[in-house]
């Protein structure tokens, strides 16, 4: 059957979406907007299609061709979606508000204005459209989600750690087949319960610290931990110090036998914390063997300046090598490289060996990197797992923080961590702009180094 116009096409490329035949249904989307008069919900489709697919620019471009063919709520809700992506949130902005002046009921634009107004810190307006997306659509998750979020980076934490559960429906629903029932508080005096450690090694170094109080509540409970193997050998120090009977099982490896478990981030939510309970103070120790740190008495300063780039916020938090040796490299100042992992490439890259000594070919674990980070004057890192480690380790550590999508363990204000009393965080003043606080971190260094004898 021949197809003669772009709306009949528009529904022959629906149909091989329903199919589940995405390759198909994306091909016919392309020759749909190809033909004329295009159809605007074939744009759309395509649009959402190349969100999906990471192609957020095009994505972009193709919603804007649907809202100029058809200035609909749902159109403009999807372009503020895929511009909140891309980071360009006042553009983000002004679509979800035209999507809602034509549709004030339309949940999912509550919601991305909801993500917008966080991205630009005005958390409190925020707030007012996460509460009108849910009461649209009380069952999305992702918008439980969003105001869980909201609810911690402004430091609520007696309401948002209960509510940051519903992160387990929303992003690691595998969790809900696990073969036992998920603890809530129940009493757990012989019983079983089994912690999956969930989210990175940021967040297991951040709470890992609750264990011993979750063991004094519950001295009769077994516990059964997860360990990614990059924290093994330090937690297991961590376990020894407390006394604690902790079972390690090495992800992977088959489900142990459990009556309950917990995702290990719930933990502040199940012990009933909030923020003034939380101790700041260095809780973990390194290793009694690792790398040496070959240093004189110069400064001797570890630095991280990037993530892992399949991070969903490395755009934001990641800073460059060469931004760092500019405002940072001193003849009083070693420059240690404690980064693993693809960036650690930029020193070669960089043509910085000179300027920079690498240290990742001895980093195995992160016990070794807790080792190296013992030997150091201080710390500089974006916001990666280095950050919490330092903190836990009781060194001193600066914190590089982005203005825009900002992780709420940081807050959106302030130079200290109630979490950590050695972290310093240092903050963008513009966007993708690390100049500033690098030089006044750089300044203070560069100071302190003088100082020395």
């Amino acid at each position: 059957m021949s197809v003669n116009s772009s709306a009949e096409m528009f529904n022959k490329a629906i149909e091989a979406q329903t199919k589940g035949d995405m390759s198909l249904a994306y091909q016919l989307y392309v020759a749909a907007v190809m033909l004329r008069p295009p159809a605007a919900g074939a744009w759309n489709n395509l649009g959402v299609m190349l969100k999906e697919n990471k192609k957020h620019l095009q994505g972009k471009l193709a919603l804007e061709a649907a809202v100029a063919i058809e200035p609909c709520a749902h159109y403009y809700s999807n372009l503020g979606d895929v511009l909140w992506d891309l980071g360009e949130y006042d553009y983000a902005e002004s679509c979800l508000r035209k999507a809602l002046e034509l549709e004030d009921t339309c949940a999912p634009a509550w919601y991305d204005l909801g993500l917008s107004l966080m991205a630009t810190n005005r958390f409190e307006e925020a707030m007012k459209c996460y509460d009108r997306a849910l009461e649209l659509a009380p069952d999305r998750h992702d918008f439980k989600f969003g105001r869980a979020v909201c609810l911690l980076t402004m430091g609520d934490y007696e309401q948002g750690f209960p509510a940051y559960d519903c992160r387990i429906e929303y992003k690691i629903d595998s969790l809900l087949k696990m073969p036992y029932p998920m603890w809530r508080g129940e009493d757990i005096a012989g019983k079983i319960l089994y912690i999956f450690a969930e989210q990175g090694l940021g967040d297991s170094l951040q709470f890992i610290r609750f264990i011993p109080e979750l063991v004094r509540r519950y001295p009769q409970a077994k516990i059964t931990i997860d360990l990614p193997g990059a924290l093994r050998r330090l937690f297991n120090k961590f376990f020894n110090k407390h006394k604690l009977k902790i079972k390690v099982r090495t992800m992977g490896d088959p489900l142990p036998a459990a009556d309950y478990f917990m995702a290990l981030t719930s933990i502040v939510a199940r012990l009933g914390y909030d923020k003034s309970d939380i101790s700041s103070l260095p809780y973990l120790e390194a290793p009694t063997e690792g790398p040496h740190v070959d240093r004189d008495k110069n400064l001797a300063v570890g630095i991280v300046w990037a993530g892992d780039p399949a991070h969903e916020k490395d755009k934001h938090r990641s800073s460059t090598l060469e931004a760092y040796l500019k405002h940072l490299y001193h003849p009083k100042i070693d420059l240690y490289s404690i980064l693993v992992g693809p960036r650690s490439q930029d020193i070669q890259l960089d043509a910085a060996q000179a300027l920079v000594r690498d240290m990742s070919p001895t980093i195995k674990d992160m016990g070794d990197t807790a080792y190296i980070a013992k030997q150091l004057d201080a710390i500089v890192t974006v916001d990666t797992s280095v950050a919490h480690l330092g903190g836990a380790l009781g060194v001193e550590t600066h914190v590089l923080l982005p203005i825009h999508g900002i992780d709420w363990r940081w807050f959106n204000e302030g130079g200290t961590s109630i979490w950590y009393d050695s972290v310093t965080l240092w903050r963008q003043s513009r966007v993708g702009c690390w100049d500033r606080p690098l030089a006044a971190l750089g300044n203070y260094l560069k100071e302190k180094a003088s100082c020395r004898p």
